[in-house]
């Protein structure tokens, strides 16, 4: 769901989500999605497309800061997280993530 600000357009249809699970999740995911910790959005587009449309709960972190702002990431392996973007920023953020252990 797209939180609309007065000036939101329908979402533009070339952006996806990405979703990095822990391994946990995937050993026993029923016992990882019962703990109903929610997942982690977090939006690559850059801070102008987020301000205009975004998704409710999700934070902008965009693909150009991601690199200096890992910090702000759950633990790897810790919790749910849901990248927003387009496929290019989601390949890029999924590339430097993975290697990471998200």
């Amino acid at each position: 769901f797209f939180l609309k600000t007065p000036h939101c357009t329908p979402p533009n249809p070339t952006i996806s989500l990405l979703s990095l699970l822990p391994a946990a999740a995937l050993s026993a995911p029923a016992s990882f999605l019962a703990a109903g910790e929610p997942p982690v959005v977090v939006d690559l587009r850059p801070r102008e497309a987020f301000e205009q449309c975004h998704l409710s709960g999700s934070s902008s972190l965009p693909l150009t800061s991601l690199r200096v702002r890992l910090f702000e990431l759950p633990p790897p392996g810790e919790w749910p997280l849901t990248l927003v973007g387009s496929a290019a920023e989601l390949e890029t953020a999924r590339a430097l993530l993975l290697p990471k252990g998200w």
